[in-house]
């Protein structure tokens, strides 16, 4: 009896994650150069986005992509990526 109840205790103890921890993505694409960089580029966040969603159950909500053309993929891509100093994004 004495160890079921530690066991218990136990399992009880054990670190679980928290009910609102969310993970978030942001993909920043850019200074492709050539046509053949840009694609190559396109591609691999694209990959990467699905991934994070498959493999770590990342929401689309939870993802920002920034690229250097826009109209490329217009569904995915959120704003174009410069060289301001500072980018903010609120995910709420």
């Amino acid at each position: 009896m004495r160890a079921i109840r530690a066991g218990f205790l136990a399992f009880l103890l054990l670190p679980t994650p928290l009910a609102a921890q969310q993970s978030y993505l942001l993909v920043v694409s850019g200074l492709s150069g050539e046509p053949r960089y840009a694609d190559r580029f396109h591609d691999w966040a694209t990959t990467m986005m699905a991934a994070a969603q498959d493999s770590w159950g990342v929401t689309q909500d939870n993802i920002v992509y920034l690229a250097e053309k826009t109209d490329r993929d217009p569904q995915r891509i959120a704003a174009r990526s410069t060289q301001a100093p500072a980018i903010w994004f609120s995910f709420c």
